[in-house]
């Protein structure tokens, strides 16, 4: 059939038009890490804080406690697989001091640790890791470990089984290989079978992400 090239064009402009106005509505998805524009804690300190002294001891009160964070050491890691795009690690300071943590090659066993948060240009994650073998003091090849990513409010986002495959204590630089646990990109669709090796530095303070789906 023969159009007129008159025609074509206005048909072909009327596509576009379409398609310009389609992409133009289609709301991009929210990350499964976003935060709403105002805390819901500060919604509820607006109503009991009287005096600005009182904000720590209540932010930990309403389980919102204040973590001692290192953001000198902040490190990018992709997390596109999991659906989590790409963020910012920013560690907890292993540090005796109040919000600080415990090495995770020195943490015990059982016991789960924040380890640091992930930041995007729309929300933040928790990243908790909990030993779950050996009876060392210090970890050693072969101790094996659960790693949980959460949104603020505790909803998991991901959580794998890995092992310690290398450390040395002397300097403080690690290994870990996770295998696919339960991956919930959104806390909706699960993802293909997929291979996480992390490096950490400096007793847990550095810490590098490398996916790989297999």
């Amino acid at each position: 059939m023969y159009l007129p090239k008159k025609t074509l064009v206005i048909a072909l402009l009327g596509v576009a038009l379409t398609l310009a106005v389609y992409t133009g509505c289609k709301k991009p998805k929210p990350s499964p890490m976003a935060i709403p524009e105002m805390p819901p804690i500060v919604e509820r300190l607006k109503g009991v804080a009287v005096t600005p002294d009182q904000l720590d001891s209540l932010t930990k009160e309403f389980g919102a406690p204040a973590s001692l964070l290192n953001f000198y050491c902040a490190t990018p890691n992709d997390l596109s697989p999991l659906g989590l795009g790409k963020c910012l690690h920013i560690p907890v300071m292993i540090a005796d001091r109040k919000g600080g943590r415990k090495s995770t090659f020195f943490s015990e066993k059982g016991k789960e640790i924040l380890e640091g948060i992930f930041v995007n240009g729309e929300g933040i994650a928790l990243c908790y890791m909990k030993r779950t073998s050996g009876d060392s003091v210090v970890a050693k090849k072969g101790d094996t470990y659960t790693e949980r990513i959460t949104t603020l409010d505790g909803k998991v986002l991901w959580k794998g089984n890995g092992i310690l495959e290398s450390f040395d204590p002397a300097t403080g630089f690690g290994t870990f290989q996770f295998e696919l646990g339960e991956v919930i990109p959104g806390g909706q669709t699960p993802q293909p079978k997929i291979k996480i090796t992390q490096e950490k530095w400096l007793w847990s303070i550095y810490k590098k992400t490398t996916i790989e789906e297999k």
